[in-house]
């Protein structure tokens, strides 16, 4: 197993997953407030999907930089309680080997 790929994909798996929770609660908050009013104005289910998932690009611009944060961090968190941190030290990764995958997957 290549050590970047594996990094990479630990980094990326939790940043996905703290991004898909944190888009789960503002759509559900948005989501109760569309259904509301497309209840009220005797709308379809379909008007409700397209009125309560519209403002999904605005909500990634902004839940994306956090969730790259606490991904990272979370991950980094990860590896220090399972000592994996301390194993790749002795192998001789350096920390700037390490943290070579936290910036590929900021610009990726």
């Amino acid at each position: 197993m290549n050590f970047h790929g594996y990094l990479f994909r630990q980094f990326s798996f939790n940043t996905l997953l703290v991004l898909a929770s944190l888009l789960a609660v503002v759509w559900l908050n948005h989501a109760l407030r569309m259904l509301e009013l497309v209840v009220n104005k005797d709308g379809s289910f379909f008007n409700f999907i397209l009125l309560s998932l519209f403002p999904m690009p605005l909500w990634l611009i902004i839940a994306l930089p956090m969730a790259g944060f606490i991904g990272v961090i979370w991950t980094i968190y990860r590896f220090l309680t399972d000592r994996e941190l301390i194993v790749m030290q002795a192998i001789g990764i350096s920390p700037g080997q390490f943290s070579k995958m936290p910036f590929y997957l900021a610009f990726f």
